[in-house]
């Protein structure tokens, strides 16, 4: 039957969620949006309409999600990020969201994971050695993955995007790419490392498009990518659409921590180098969104970068 009555947006940060809740409101849902009381974007939230119910809660709390989800027939749900590589956070709130979903009978759930989680033991160097802080983001997101499809929820979808071509803009960018404000992209990625990757605009428009035609995606792993691209065609592309010259480096771990890049940053991008996500761009477009290279993003959110 018809399930757009309340849909429920389990996130911590709210910047996440208008992609998605935009393009839902234009498909006729109804929203309740659930985020921090602290959250600074609240009062943005609270601005998109009547069809938006705004209720504060926490993921690290399972009876305030309880609350939330009652009378939402479906739940979109993106965990936050650890802020390390302690994976203890993020499998607490996929503890909690499942747990809270079953008691409610929510019907439908549509997870945000990311491209290759719970392929972590077939990458190269997986093992002892494999870096100390990204060993734990993908323990955590591959348990949280597969607890989903574990769980008592009758319809699930796991969307899988690449990398985030939202990560070159604030507020990403001011930890990831510190240097980006100067002109510069500085990374541990080398000149043949190739990124595939993905834009938050698409992702609003694939997760409209899954509740609009749930039955053709559910018990479904997708991996997204919307382009290829090295670093030296970010840096061209985001000249292009800013009309300020971009300078490409590439640098060692020691000149990027000297320069405020996070160690987890830097783990990631090493990542990228050895193993790096496998999404293909074709397969990706064939789920009834035609999605963006990363020149047509940066082009589309030229006003949003912070480089002087």
């Amino acid at each position: 039957g018809d399930h757009r009555d309340l849909h429920s947006f389990p996130t911590r940060r709210s910047s996440d969620l208008f992609p998605i809740v935009k393009e839902l409101l234009a498909k006729g849902f109804q929203i309740r949006a659930f985020a921090l009381e602290s959250d600074p974007k609240l009062p943005q939230l609270k601005e998109l309409g009547p069809n938006v119910e705004v209720v504060c809660g926490d993921l690290l709390d399972e009876e305030s999600i309880y609350s939330a989800v009652q009378g939402c027939d479906g739940v979109f749900f993106l965990p936050a990020i650890p802020t390390s590589g302690d994976p203890t956070k993020e499998i607490t709130l996929g503890k909690n969201m499942v747990s809270a979903c079953e008691r409610a009978n929510v019907t439908y759930m549509v997870h945000s994971s990311v491209d290759r989680a719970g392929e972590e033991e077939t990458f190269k160097g997986w093992g002892p050695d494999f870096w100390p802080g990204y060993a734990g983001y993908w323990r955590g997101k591959s348990t949280v993955l597969q607890m989903v499809k574990d769980s008592k929820i009758p319809h699930w979808v796991i969307l899988k995007p690449a990398y985030m071509m939202d990560c070159f803009v604030p507020p990403k960018a001011w930890g990831m790419y510190p240097q980006l404000k100067q002109g510069i992209v500085a990374s541990a990625r080398t000149p043949e490392t190739w990124v595939n990757c993905m834009c938050g605009d698409d992702m609003g428009k694939l997760v409209a498009e899954v509740f609009c035609n749930f039955e053709k995606f559910e018990h479904k792993e997708i991996p997204l990518a919307g382009d290829r691209v090295n670093m030296d065609e970010v840096g061209a592309a985001i000249s292009k659409a800013t009309g300020k010259h971009i300078e490409v480096q590439y640098l060692t771990r020691e000149q990027l921590l000297a320069n405020g890049v996070r160690s987890s940053v830097i783990d990631a991008q090493e990542w990228d180098v050895v193993n790096g996500y496998t999404a293909d761009v074709v397969a990706s477009n064939s789920y009834g969104v035609k999605l963006s290279t990363f020149e047509e993003w940066a082009l589309r959110h030229k006003d949003d970068f912070d480089i002087d």
